[in-house]
């Protein structure tokens, strides 16, 4: 089965703390993951931006949630217990979810702090639903995650559509610098670009000792955005080699797609 979403965790948190005893949180996600039958590789799960996981996260909003609805409370860090109006909202038998927390006034001004509240008062003091009501699908970290890595992806189209704007001259002089801010080069200047003719398609040389002996040999590749990128260019970074008759050669190249795309990304990362 997929991991439950928090608002699926509302409940059964309750139900572990209804003894009213304290409970450490370890101990309230391995019951939570047992009673749910959630896999191994399920429990390991990390979000995309790899620094959490996903069941870890959703338990532990399910008990904020909670918590801010004040039917748990935290005696002290990573402890639990169910309080007077828990013990009612679990005896009750009602599905507690979002919209059954938002009687709580606690609630609603935590939801209101943070800008997501689904909920506002009328005048005669009742509550009337937004038109547009939050999602329980996901956590507020899972959403910024998403959001984090939406951006993420709409930069790196814009800053390859930059780069394809580079003159060829430019396109090189900043396939060296980025190589230098990646850590190749001794010292500082250690790269320089070959001349514009004669190179034998070598564009830049990088110095990775202070006397030269050991040197890495560049060739960029600018290709448009619908070009396909295969063996037959990958291959021509052979060129460089046997220019250079040893040393290292290096093939810079703005895509890699289509088929054989993990023959490419092996030779692309390998040197001849």
């Amino acid at each position: 089965m997929t991991i439950p979403r928090y608002d699926e965790f509302f409940v059964p948190v309750l139900r572990i703390l209804a003894d009213g005893k304290i409970h450490a949180s370890g101990e309230m996600l391995t019951l939570l993951a047992d009673e749910f039958a959630v896999t191994e590789e399920e429990r390991s799960r990390l979000l995309p931006s790899g620094r959490s996981r996903v069941l870890n996260g959703r338990i532990s909003w399910a008990r904020t949630y909670l918590k801010k609805a004040g039917l748990i409370e935290s005696p002290k860090r990573g402890t639990y217990r169910i309080t007077r109006p828990g013990k009612e909202a679990l005896a009750s038998g009602a599905q507690i979810d979002n919209d059954y927390l938002e009687r709580y006034e606690s609630f609603r001004s935590f939801k209101n702090l943070n800008g997501d509240s689904s909920t506002h008062t009328t005048v005669d003091g009742g509550l009337e639903k937004k038109s547009e009501a939050y999602s329980s699908e996901e956590t507020p970290d899972e959403a910024l995650d998403r959001a984090f890595s939406s951006i993420n992806m709409r930069l790196a189209d814009d800053l390859l559509s930059e780069v394809l704007k580079l003159s060829p001259i430019a396109f090189e002089r900043f396939v060296l610098d980025l190589m230098a801010k990646m850590g190749y080069g001794a010292f500082d200047s250690a790269s320089q670009m070959t001349p514009i003719s004669g190179d034998e398609g070598i564009d830049g040389i990088i110095m990775e000792d202070k006397l030269g002996f050991d040197l890495i040999y560049v060739q960029a590749k600018r290709y448009a955005e619908d070009k396909t990128v295969g063996r037959p260019d990958i291959q021509s970074i052979r060129r460089c080699y046997y220019w250079a008759r040893r040393q290292r050669a290096v093939c810079h190249h703005c895509k890699i797609h289509g088929k054989g795309d993990y023959l490419c990304e092996e030779a692309a990362h390998h040197s001849y």
